[in-house]
């Protein structure tokens, strides 16, 4: 399911038990945002708990990809060139979901100890798995009406679709510069005043899409 193609039943089946689980990562991911913008009244243990269910809800998340057989460049480069935190991540979400008889075991703070890396790596995989899922009913049905239906359709099934991404949002806005500028050439208007504050205001939005970079927290990675 990397490439463009038609999903049959059980491939549809796997992708929404997939963005299920991403659903609820996502969730533990706000959760732990709000905990995090808190900063001087921040109760450091419910900081803890929060960041910790988003770390092992994550974890399931990667689980469900593979189970699922979905492939991705850029995540299936973020999961093979660090095994290692994988692993770590996978022990880390044992020690979270199974019972353990000490307060913090090695296994958990086996992952906290990586550091900063995994702080970036955890955000970036998280914000890719949403880039995937945001982006694939235009990647599978090129008719924009079409994906919009395939999109809400599946907003219904999970109860939730990702829209926040950068890379989604410059998608969201390139898409209506080309929607006014397909109005503009249907009207054939283009010395009015308001047709040319729209191409300035275009031209604006062009400009603020060029500079802005695809993905973020994956050069923030990157360049550590």
């Amino acid at each position: 399911m990397g490439r463009d193609c038609d999903l049959n039943q059980r491939d549809l089946e796997k992708l929404l038990c997939w963005a299920k689980y991403l659903y609820w990562a996502e969730l533990q991911w706000k959760s732990f945002e709000e905990e995090e913008l808190q900063e001087q009244n921040a109760n450091y243990q419910q900081f803890l708990a929060k960041m910790s269910l988003w770390y092992a809800s994550l974890y399931v998340v990667i689980e469900a990809w593979k189970s699922a057989g979905l492939s991705d460049p850029v995540i299936d480069q973020l999961l093979n060139d660090n095994e290692s935190i994988v692993s770590t991540l996978r022990r880390f979400r044992n020690s979270v979901y199974h019972y353990q008889d000490s307060i913090f075991e090695p296994k958990y703070l086996e992952f906290l100890k990586l550091g900063p890396e995994s702080v970036y790596w955890t955000a970036a995989l998280h914000d890719e798995f949403k880039s995937y899922l945001g982006k694939l009913p235009s990647r599978l049905m090129p008719d924009r009406d079409l994906a919009n239906e395939f999109r809400e359709s599946l907003k219904e099934i999970i109860g939730w679709f990702p829209d926040d991404t950068v890379e989604l949002v410059k998608l969201r806005l390139q898409d209506r510069v080309d929607q006014g500028e397909a109005m503009l050439q249907e009207a054939k208007d283009w010395s009015s005043p308001e047709a040319l504050d729209l191409m300035v205001t275009f031209s604006e939005i062009q400009e603020l899409i060029k500079k802005t970079p695809d993905k973020p927290m994956k050069d923030l990675l990157d360049s550590n």
